[in-house]
């Protein structure tokens, strides 16, 4: 089975406090793909795991929902899908909060 992942970072929603919102974006979408990659593995060992965390840079507004797929496309698919998706907004979630307690210290503009 393959499960394609693609999620989306805008810039301009980091907040405040980063030396250049643009890097810690793309720090953040790096740190995302890899609690997905985690999380999907823990859950699809065997699978076949292709993630896209794309950054919009100087961007702010809605960001697109993190979209799932499966390939071959199956009777327990829809399920499955729904799923991971629930899973990875929880995963993006606690990723944020990880990111801005500290893991994400190098992107934190100096006091």
């Amino acid at each position: 089975m393959k499960i394609t992942i693609t999620d989306q970072v805008l810039s301009g929603n980091m907040g405040d406090g980063w030396t250049d919102q643009n890097e810690a974006a793309e720090g953040f979408a790096a740190y995302l793909t890899e609690a997905y990659r985690v999380d999907v593995l823990a859950a699809y060992p065997d699978a076949e795991i292709e993630i896209d965390v794309n950054t919009e840079r100087n961007t702010s507004g809605y960001s697109r929902d993190i979209d799932v797929s499966i390939d071959p496309y199956d009777e327990d698919s829809f399920e499955i899908m729904e799923s991971l998706t629930e899973s990875l907004r929880n995963v993006s979630a606690s990723a944020w909060e990880s990111f801005c307690d500290g893991d994400g210290e190098e992107y934190f503009e100096e006091d």
